[in-house]
């Protein structure tokens, strides 16, 4: 475990990445978040009408986030940036604009040192001939400290890709996975992320954020 924190957390630092994390600093006050970076993701054996039709797909995304806390225990945020898309043995498709939003809710204060967050977000782009929509339901266990929170749950996804132009459309088959992720707080308004997904899809998103 502390080596895959510690990993994880170098990562972070060296790459300055940042994509979609899934709701792991507990809400507190009247507060704004801002984060930027990048993500890569590959949803496996994706299913078609044709039951002997799977594939695998993948994604790299530029993405920044803007959060606001209207009260505690409760972040609403906002997703925009860029993403591409490949199917296995084919070409990649152009970057496309993405936006997408979700909440988060802290299950306890968010001053406790152990809590549960859950959250819900969804992801729309337009690659070039397709529409991907992405969503996820997460509950995360985070372990709040003032300078390292690391944290892991269970999530519920799903990835839709439909083809504009009449040819297959396909669906992920596993959607149930795991997520294990930590923050490192440089002082209490900065801080680096660092997140890995595994089962339902298999990602890494990493990255820099700011609090007002």
């Amino acid at each position: 475990m502390k080596k895959t924190l510690a990993f994880l957390f170098a990562s972070a630092i060296l790459t300055r990445l940042y994509a979609m994390d899934v709701g792991t600093l507990p809400p507190q006050g009247e507060r704004v978040t801002l984060k930027a970076g990048f993500g890569y993701v590959v949803t496996r054996e994706l299913k078609s009408n044709n039951p002997d039709a799977e594939t695998d797909f993948s994604s790299v995304q530029i993405r920044f986030k803007a959060g606001f806390n209207p009260f505690d225990r409760i972040e609403i945020y906002g997703n925009a940036g860029f993403a591409d898309a490949g199917f296995k043995g084919s070409g990649r498709k152009p970057l496309a604009f993405l936006f997408g939003g979700g909440v988060a809710f802290s299950l306890l204060d968010p001053a406790e040192e152990h809590n549960i967050i859950f959250g819900g977000q969804a992801d729309y782009y337009k690659p070039e001939n397709s529409i991907v929509l992405d969503y996820q339901f997460s509950a995360t266990y985070v372990h709040l400290t003032k300078i390292v929170i690391p944290y892991a749950g269970v999530k519920y996804s799903d990835t839709l890709v439909k083809n504009t132009d009449g040819g297959q459309d396909w669906q992920a088959k596993n959607k149930v996975g795991i997520v294990i992720g930590v923050q490192y707080f440089v002082n209490p308004d900065v801080f680096f992320t660092a997140e890995m997904h595994n089962f339902d899809q298999d990602a890494f998103y990493g990255g820099v954020g700011f609090r007002f």
